[in-house]
């Protein structure tokens, strides 16, 4: 669950629009920063007593999905931040578009 939606945040992360980069970064640095037991036990302890239950399975796996995003976004900014400027360049002069 975490590659496609860890791809679809480092676009966002690296995007010319400052709301989706904004919104991008701000789970990036929130999720990062709260421990993944925190994540489960609110899955799975806090929100039944709001009216969702949710069983053990189902909390691990959005839990896990959930703090592994937010790591896989960074992994995929950076493998695209190391991208040298020559690359861009090469595939700009064999007539491949920017996005």
């Amino acid at each position: 669950m975490s590659f496609p939606l860890g791809l679809i945040g480092a676009l966002m992360r690296i995007a010319d629009n400052r709301l989706a980069r904004a919104i991008a970064t701000g789970y990036v640095e929130t999720v990062r920063n709260i421990p993944l037991l925190v994540v489960l036990y609110i899955l799975f302890l806090v929100l039944p007593l709001y009216g969702l239950p949710i069983n053990a399975l189902t909390a691990g796996v959005l839990g896990l999905a959930i703090n592994s995003t937010a790591f896989t976004i960074e992994i995929f900014r950076g493998g695209f931040a190391a991208i040298p400027a020559a690359q861009h360049e090469a595939a700009r002069a064999l007539g491949l578009r920017p996005h």
